[in-house]
């Protein structure tokens, strides 16, 4: 569950692919630009948060109870559920 703090926050929303074949091939300007852009990224293409900062994933990791996806991705609106 995303706290209400998270929900009611406004997004840095990045248009990045890390997962693509130039940020694969130069993973040092993508992980400078995630940290540059803000605190936390929204990646619109994949639904999901994503940070370069190693405070940030760090708070993360350590508060999962305000930052769990346990939630997700079920109640995601283009989840295909089982029939």
């Amino acid at each position: 569950m995303i706290s209400n703090r998270a929900q009611e926050a406004p997004r840095t929303i990045i248009d990045l692919d890390p997962f693509s074949p130039e940020a694969i091939a130069d993973p040092i300007s993508t992980d400078s630009l995630i940290r540059e852009s803000a605190q936390l990224v929204w990646l619109e293409r994949y639904g999901t948060w994503a940070t370069g900062r190693h405070d940030t994933v760090k708070r993360v990791l350590n508060d999962w109870e305000t930052f769990s996806s346990a939630q997700r991705p079920f109640d995601h609106q283009n989840f295909p559920l089982p029939a």
